[in-house]
């Protein structure tokens, strides 16, 4: 379950650009502690994040990294489609994994 977080927030936050932890952790039914769990664990692969605290705050990707390459050979889209049809993955990582499939 954690993988597919991680890789959900970053998707989340890249659509977003800024945020709030609470808005992530509505978004995907977690805490904000968790929130911040992911947010370290996507630093250490090294997505460039910045969080600030107090007004104007929030989390966001800094200047304009994106996924290069999304271009996925036919076998790793056979993975993502049937791990997309797990029952225990979220409806909103399962749209993810749909838009990176087709």
């Amino acid at each position: 379950m954690k993988d597919y977080l991680i890789f959900a927030i970053f998707m989340y936050l890249i659509k977003n650009k800024k945020t709030t932890a609470q808005s992530v952790a509505r978004e995907f039914e977690i805490s904000t502690r968790s929130v911040y769990r992911y947010i370290d664990s996507l630093s250490l692969l090294g997505v460039p994040i910045v969080t600030k605290i107090g007004k104007g705050g929030g989390i966001e990707v800094v200047g304009d990294f994106y996924l290069e390459n999304l271009a996925l050979p036919k076998s790793d889209k056979q993975i993502l489609f049937e791990f997309a049809q797990r029952s225990d993955i979220p409806n909103n990582v399962k749209t993810i994994l749909q838009k990176l499939i087709f």
